[in-house]
């Protein structure tokens, strides 16, 4: 078993997958299988010629799954059945979620999905629209391999953090994402005004209160 989630609005449901290819809706009250999707069965992917073999099985939510081959990623949509909607043949390094508001996030519904390719280039899609790509941030000119990206709710802004400890920020709300700002880590500043000596080698939002 690689992933779960809890379903919306049942309580007593949660939805799981393993490398087998199978996601399963359970039921915890009585700790039984209610259905069995076999994902792997129509997988464009894993009935191609080109045939490869599963890496791991994520759930996005209750509704969406994506399956990570070697080389390729698949995400669908769980209804009635389960289905793959988008497929990429080019090699991932990370998969995410962009929330807009703080609701989506408590519902873990997010308007967007991310995904960001061994080239450096990452798309935004519309999980509940099939095919429908959001924006598309293609590579920085000093772009030497991003090592981090996520979505930041409170600006609504894409961050990417290179190797080379430069930050960008990217706004992508249009068919292409447009470069914002590119900060090398010399010209961050300490909470003293002092310019940073470090390399900056991790990113992420965080959550804070005001005292």
């Amino acid at each position: 078993m690689t992933s779960l989630a809890p379903i919306e609005h049942k309580a007593t449901y949660f939805v799981s997958a393993s490398l087998d290819g199978k996601l399963r809706i359970w039921c915890i009250e009585k700790m039984i299988e209610l259905y069995c999707f076999d994902i792997s069965v129509d997988s464009p992917v894993q009935n191609s010629a080109m045939a490869d073999s599963i890496m791991n099985v994520k759930l996005i939510n209750h509704k969406i799954y994506a399956m990570i081959f070697k080389s390729a990623i698949e995400i669908g949509l769980i209804s009635h059945l389960a289905s793959s909607y988008y497929i990429s043949k080019q090699p991932i390094r990370c998969l995410g979620k962009c929330f807009k508001t703080n609701e989506q996030r408590e519902r873990n519904s997010p308007y967007a999905l991310f995904i960001s390719f061994d080239d450096d280039s990452l798309v935004l899609l519309n999980p509940l629209e099939p095919d429908v790509i959001i924006s598309t941030i293609y590579p920085p000119p000093t772009s030497n391999q991003v090592v981090k990206a996520f979505y930041c709710t409170s600006i609504q802004r894409m961050f990417l953090l290179l190797k080379t400890g430069s930050i960008c920020v990217y706004h992508v709300e249009k068919e292409t994402g447009t470069l914002e700002q590119l900060k090398e880590s010399k010209s961050l500043k300490d909470y003293e005004g002092k310019p940073m000596t470090q390399g900056v080698t991790c990113l992420d939002t965080c959550h804070t209160r005001p005292p």
